[in-house]
């Protein structure tokens, strides 16, 4: 029997700078990126979500299980880059927090698409 096997992403996340600008604004800086292995990618119209359930839109290309071994941090504003292709992270999904670990995934799927969110 044969394990599932994931791919390699890229991830470029963006963060808050400590300081304010001149106008008062929060400025981001972007991280460099960072490469996960065994990610799980996913076709994203597996679930029937309506408006409701995703407030920034039905277009969901590509829905990515990250492994348990990368330390979950905001995904807020981040970019996903996986085979050549750049997609956008909708929201700032967190894992649910359980003892459970029954596979070496976080269980949450992250969505993305190719559209800025």
């Amino acid at each position: 029997m044969k394990r599932i096997q994931g791919v390699d992403i890229r991830l470029a996340r963006r963060e808050p700078y400590r300081l304010p600008d001149e106008m008062n604004e929060q400025t981001l800086i972007d991280l460099p990126p960072e490469t996960i292995a065994n990610a799980i990618v996913t076709d994203g119209t597996q679930v029937n979500a309506g408006e409701a359930e995703r407030p920034q839109g039905t277009d969901t290309a590509i829905t990515v299980y990250l492994p348990r071994s990368w330390p979950w941090r905001s995904l807020r504003g981040a970019r996903l880059t996986i085979d050549g292709t750049d997609y956008w992270v909708h929201g700032d999904p967190h894992p649910v927090r359980t003892n459970l670990t029954p596979t070496g995934y976080w269980p949450v799927g992250v969505q993305a698409s190719t559209r800025k969110a």
